[in-house]
């Protein structure tokens, strides 16, 4: 079977794209299983979509849907690949949390459900057979107007799949300036988390649990990219970098015995790297940022999002990663149901504790496949979106589609909007702001390529969304009531 596998692209999106993981490994799974697969991010027109999909004459068609802000572009792929007769899969995160709504919007002939690489074989095996995919596990379609699921499929070993095929994209159009490093492309290790945080496709998507490639594997992929292509660094996009010390010593030992020389970061949970000995490890083995989701600093909210912390181990764990050298960069949220003006507080009292972090504060907007979409909709303090052209319309992690709080959408904004101007000026002994130039010349770079149009487009994008930033100062009440002034 040959499969063509598309890359949907983000409307208005000023930075390179991660590269995309999640149909590399399908397709380099399959290609290590006697298939042929292919990937095109040639996606900007239905033209171009066209000649993509004329160029590699596929069996089948693939699309990734891991965010909702796909959605219009992975339209437009299925729609010009369905005008052609091509059969569509689609496939990724939020594909697989509204696979009905996709269906009966007949974008897509099936539903690939969580991780997708072995029901993509399934699939190419039962291709070849001239098999029904109907009883092929981890599907969803619409048969005889009734929608059918398969049933779910179970988690796989990930020591069987085969490293990465790098040769399936153009890696240097992923390039990105990093802590550290200017040619920074993303890189996994592991999938899923430990954790269970109600706001998070996680627990459903990957079970609650983490599982990892062979350090090995994963250490060949990296000298590959940096022998290859002069890859300086690498920003991991695994959901938590480490479950343990020990996978920690492991892949750091590594990094230093193969002397990759390069700049990396990762995200991390509270609590689990503890001891000043390791983040001296991580630093010698080249980590250069720490991304902490702490989320709130209101126990009451802590505990109702199922992630209690304590906040002396928050403050002990941020405290060592800077003292090694490391940024840590702290996430937080706001406007959880029924927070109030006093849980907000909580939270910028902790933000403010963390000197030598980057504090990033985000707006909730619940998403489906979590238990606070599923709570909120049970109650009727939110109704489900009903088209594909809704949830398309929706900005996720930017504004906010409902607000469940107890707190004015204009107070939730303003603070907001300080943490950004903050955090974009962020400056300590570890983190100068060269960075930040390094950033912004990796946007215009990135804004250029996309010819003199999308330049001026997302120049005026950008503009807004900076001069947005700066609303903060037309309301002095709300900075005086929450204490937002710069030093």
């Amino acid at each position: 079977m040959r499969a063509l596998f598309f890359y949907p692209q983000v409307e208005l999106s000023y930075r390179p794209m991660s590269a995309p993981l999640g149909i590399m490994s399908i397709a380099s799974f399959l290609k290590a299983n006697g298939h042929e697969a292919f990937i095109s991010t040639d996606v900007s027109s239905a033209k171009r979509i066209r000649n993509s999909i004329r160029q590699y004459k596929p069996d089948i068609i693939g699309v990734s849907v891991i965010s909702f802000k796909f959605l219009n572009n992975a339209v437009l792929i299925s729609k010009t690949a369905k005008k052609m007769d091509y059969p569509v899969v689609w496939g990724g995160t939020m594909a697989s949390v509204i696979p009905r709504l996709a269906l009966e919007s007949n974008v897509a002939d099936f539903v690939s459900f969580r991780e997708g690489e072995q029901t993509w074989l399934d699939m190419a095996e039962a291709f070849d057979k001239n098999e029904t995919f109907e009883n092929i596990k981890g599907l969803g379609f619409i048969k005889n107007n009734v929608y059918v699921e398969t049933g779910q499929r179970d988690l796989m070993d990930l020591s069987v799949l085969p490293k990465l095929d790098w040769s399936l994209i153009d890696v240097k159009k992923y390039f990105t300036a990093s802590y550290g490093c200017k040619r920074s492309v993303h890189i996994y290790w592991s999938k899923g988390c430990v954790g269970k945080c109600t706001f998070c496709y996680n627990v459903d998507f990957n079970c609650s649990q983490r599982r990892q490639r062979p350090v090995s594997v994963l250490i060949e992929e990296m000298k590959y990219l940096i022998e290859t292509y002069g890859v300086d660094g690498f920003e991991f996009t695994d959901d938590l970098m480490f479950a343990n010390p020990l996978q920690l010593r492991e892949l750091c030992n590594a990094i230093i015995e193969n002397d990759l020389h390069i700049c990396w970061t990762g995200y991390e949970r509270i609590g689990i790297i503890n001891d000043p000995e390791d983040y001296a490890l991580l630093y010698k083995a080249g980590c250069r940022c720490l991304m902490f989701g702490i989320e709130t600093g209101s126990k009451r909210i802590q505990k109702n999002i199922h992630k209690s912390v304590s906040e002396q181990k928050m403050i002990d764990n941020i405290t060592e990663c800077a003292k090694a050298g490391i940024i840590p960069l702290t996430t937080f949220m706001m406007a959880f149901p029924d927070e109030t003006e006093d849980d907000v507080r909580e939270t910028i009292d902790l933000i403010n504790k963390f000197d030598h972090a980057i504090g990033v504060l985000n707006l909730l907007t619940p998403q489906p496949g979590t238990q606070i979409f599923d709570e909120l909709v049970a109650s009727n303090r939110l109704k489900p979106l009903n088209s594909l052209d809704q949830y398309a319309r929706v900005r996720w992690g930017d504004k906010l589609y409902v607000n469940t709080s107890n707190i004015s959408t204009k107070e939730l904004y303003a603070i907001a909007n300080y943490y950004s101007l903050k955090g974009m000026f962020f400056k300590n002994d570890t983190s100068p702001q060269k960075h930040f130039f390094d950033t912004v010349k990796n946007v215009f770079g990135t804004m250029l390529n996309k010819g003199p149009v999308e330049f001026f487009k997302l120049g005026f994008h950008i503009a807004y969304t900076f001069a947005s930033f700066f609303t903060l100062f037309l309301h002095p009440k709300i900075r005086k009531k929450y204490g937002l002034f710069f030093d």
